[in-house]
């Protein structure tokens, strides 16, 4: 369940009537370690190995340098409003409480006074296009979707009516998130976008206000949007796993979480290609949306003492926000948070 790739938690899943589906015991487990019977041991072999592959899969916390010593931090967050998540280490606060800029994937303070209005008003569905990704999606993932949509109070016939930017929005909530959003419990980032307001600090967006509509028009991403939606809609059927990647992402094993997420819901999916699908989607998700997040950062980061903080998915791999801040020619070194693995 790809908790941490979500953009942000659905705030309006707020709603009269919301079905109980989420099952509390696992959504918000007492205990966060991993869950060994989740996996047989040869996929956990595999989760390790492809994890270990994984360029920069360790850490949560990255120091930036600029060639004349101008310094700035990239931090990985997790889209979660538990509190053992949400709450950041006293060393993050520290970085916030002195920064100039805090950067965040989305800042709420943001929202324009049309964008209010229209999350509190009924939908008009006649404005909006319709689509076909029921048709094209795997049963289950159809299930998955139809299920959120009726969670969240839409007519069994509002679902082909709905743009597809819309569905992928309602979908990057999840029934494990609910109950704690619910009851006015923030994300991780919105708890360090308070944190940087309090301070005094700067808050720039990472990514532009209309990313999930501009992707969903855009005929060069048709079949890697659908490959999100049917990837998220799968994550909606799928909650045993939260222990596993809240322990992967506190000791800050990021790569093998990537890993985890991948091989854990392909052993629940096995007649779809989940690897397929993640590829697809994760190079506009991940790999395309890195490239726009470190270019619309580079002049904060020239500046230097600003915060950075993206989706602990965003951060690994050779199209992670490490290499490319490094091939923009930074020095990016990991900062070993207390509790993180070597």
């Amino acid at each position: 369940m790809r908790l941490a790739t979500a953009l942000v938690t659905l705030a309006l899943a707020a709603t009269p009537g919301l079905a109980q589906i989420a099952d509390r015991a696992l959504c918000e487990p007492e205990t966060i370690v991993r869950d060994e019977n989740l996996l047989p041991p040869e996929l956990w072999e595999e989760v390790a190995e492809r994890g270990a592959a994984i360029p920069n899969g360790t850490g949560r916390l990255w120091r930036i340098t600029t060639g004349e010593g101008a310094v700035s931090h990239l931090w990985g967050t997790m889209h979660s409003p538990d509190p053992r998540i949400s709450n950041p280490p006293p060393i993050l606060r520290d970085l916030i409480a002195t920064a100039d800029t805090v950067m965040l994937e989305y800042i709420a303070a943001d929202i324009s006074q049309h964008q209010a209005e229209a999350q509190l008003a009924p939908p008009d569905y006649s404005a909006l296009t319709p689509n076909n990704l029921f048709d094209t999606m795997p049963a289950e993932a159809a299930t998955g979707l139809a299920m959120r949509l009726r969670q969240l109070g839409y007519a069994e016939g509002h679902a082909t009516a709905l743009d597809p930017s819309f569905l992928l929005f309602v979908l990057l909530g999840h029934p494990c998130t609910d109950r704690l959003t619910m009851a006015g419990y923030p994300i991780q980032d919105t708890r360090i976008e308070l944190l940087g307001a309090d301070a005094g600090a700067a808050l720039i967006a990472l990514d532009p206000p209309d990313l999930l509509t501009s992707y969903a028009h855009d005929p060069q991403w048709t079949e890697e949007f659908a490959a999100t939606v049917t990837l998220f809609a799968l994550w909606q059927l799928e909650q045993s796993g939260v222990a596993t990647a809240y322990d992967y992402y506190l000791s800050g094993r990021i790569g093998e979480m990537l890993a985890f997420d991948t091989v854990h819901t392909a052993s629940i999916f096995p007649n779809i290609d989940v690897a397929g699908l993640t590829l697809r989607s994760d190079g506009f998700i991940l790999g395309h949306r890195n490239e726009n997040m470190a270019k619309r950062a580079l002049p904060v980061l020239r500046r230097g003492n600003a915060v950075l903080a993206a989706g602990a998915f965003h951060l690994p791999g050779d199209s992670g926000l490490v290499e490319i801040l490094r091939r923009h020619g930074f020095t990016v070194e990991r900062v070993r948070v207390p509790g993180e693995a070597p």
